[in-house]
């Protein structure tokens, strides 16, 4: 009976173990979403990389999981560093360039359209929350964040 008492004491205590010890990591918010495809997931989870098949070609795609919305269906070129993310890519056959603040998943985002056109975003509530800044021009971007995009830009 000693036996079974100290079994079940010890499967007790490792469970506990267990519990504390996964309390100490951080949790990504969208874990929920990194499937097969997802290729990288940056800050808390709110943006991923993920493979995508486009007419019959691989590519890479930028997806914002918060929102449930595809800002690039089509990767060029990126660039990380300590705290930003910076992708050049393609939405809906317009060019797409994309700065993400990786401590906290703040966006600034321009799309190359012409007047009139719509752009393909489909998450209003992304486009019109804090952490989201749809540029008007290219020219809103400061010179050396225009040189890192020219420099994605040629090295694909």
């Amino acid at each position: 009976m000693k036996k079974i008492h100290i079994f079940i004491l010890v499967i007790i205590f490792l469970m506990l173990i267990s519990v504390l010890c996964k309390c100490g990591k951080t949790k990504n918010l969208y874990n929920s979403y990194v499937g097969k495809d997802t290729i990288e997931v940056y800050g808390d989870g709110t943006y991923q990389t993920a493979h995508q098949v486009k007419d019959g070609n691989d590519v890479s795609i930028l997806y914002n999981c918060k929102y449930n919305s595809c800002l690039a269906d089509d990767i060029l070129n990126i660039k990380e560093t300590e705290n930003f993310l910076y992708i050049y890519g393609i939405l809906i056959n317009h060019k797409v360039y994309t700065i993400i603040n990786l401590t906290d998943n703040s966006t600034k985002y321009f799309a190359d359209i012409e007047d009139g056109e719509v752009l393909g975003l489909s998450a209003p509530e992304m486009i019109n929350s804090d952490d989201f800044i749809l540029l008007s021009g290219y020219d809103n971007f400061t010179k050396d964040e225009q040189q890192i995009f020219e420099n994605l830009s040629t090295d694909q």
